[in-house]
């Protein structure tokens, strides 16, 4: 479930210009530091994956993670179930 979770990340953060390599270039490793991201990339992020995944995702949540892996990891866990 979350290698689906991760390419669904790579292609948001690709959306957002995030990301400058092809979203599939990019390693689950990749860290928020990495993308430097100043703090209203953040809140976008954070906007679009709380429409994604139907539940609110607070930017200290996504700094948390560290990684794209963790990040799909939390999501995985917390997000709806969907019928």
């Amino acid at each position: 479930m979350s290698e689906k979770i991760e390419t669904e990340l790579r292609n948001v953060f690709a959306e957002l210009g995030l990301i400058e390599a092809a979203p599939g270039d990019v390693t689950e490793d990749i860290t928020f530091a990495d993308l430097n991201a100043d703090s209203l990339t953040l809140m976008d992020l954070c906007v679009a994956l709380e429409e994604r995944y139907e539940f609110i995702i607070e930017p200290a949540d996504v700094m948390k993670q560290a990684t794209l892996s963790n990040l799909a990891r939390f999501i995985a866990t917390r997000r709806p179930e969907r019928a």
